[in-house]
């Protein structure tokens, strides 16, 4: 895992820039970042599977070679509602369970989120012009509430002991290199690539 301090500031930062967006009111269940990845200098790689993961497993791997292109940050008050979770959660200390505490960060694949009536060639939502309630429909209901869902049962289990996660959402505690340098490296790029108006992300 990576150190605790270096997620705290990549928490921080984002929900600082997520509070600068023109995209995010105060009454959203859950808000977005989305980031302008067009130079590939500025990509972020989706979770960096291992290289013996990838030889082996990489025609069964999610969006792999596909940049991040948006990041989720689900509020603590707001996990249980969005999951559609009603049993109690496993509690702290059952063996392999890692509750996650806190909002709950997420990082999407810019394919994640395809245009479900396009059969060839599908296109991504976000090229598609959408109104920003449409695009948060989309995020939450493709992935978003199974994602959270895990997370609400399990914690990080399904994430830290599993080849191939249960999740689609990448959290910081688990991008790999699995290194404090390569989630400053990230935090650095999503500064500068975060796009903080709605007209922008069209």
């Amino acid at each position: 895992m990576i150190k605790k301090e270096t997620v705290k500031r990549f928490k921080d930062t984002v929900r600082k820039l997520m509070k600068q967006t023109d995209y995010n009111p105060s009454d959203s269940p859950f808000d977005i970042l989305v980031l302008d990845i067009r130079e590939k200098k500025d990509r972020i790689e989706y979770c960096g599977y291992e290289p013996m993961v990838k030889s082996q497993f990489g025609d069964s791997l999610p969006f792999i070679g596909s940049p991040i292109k948006v990041i989720v940050r689900v509020p603590q008050k707001n996990r249980e509602v969005l999951a559609g979770v009603t049993d109690k959660p496993l509690e702290d200390g059952e063996e392999g369970v890692y509750p996650y505490e806190g909002d709950v960060f997420l990082m999407y694949s810019n394919n994640a989120f395809r245009d479900k009536n396009k059969d060839v060639n599908p296109v991504n939502i976000f090229s598609l012009g959408l109104p920003i309630e449409t695009l948060k429909e989309e995020i939450l209901d493709a992935r978003l509430k199974h994602d959270i869902e895990q997370i609400e049962t399990w914690g990080l289990m399904p994430i830290v002991c599993e080849i191939i996660p249960e999740i689609y959402g990448v959290p910081p505690e688990t991008i790999k290199p699995n290194r404090a340098a390569y989630l400053e490296k990230i935090i650095g790029k999503i500064q500068r690539t975060a796009i903080l108006s709605e007209k922008g992300i069209h």
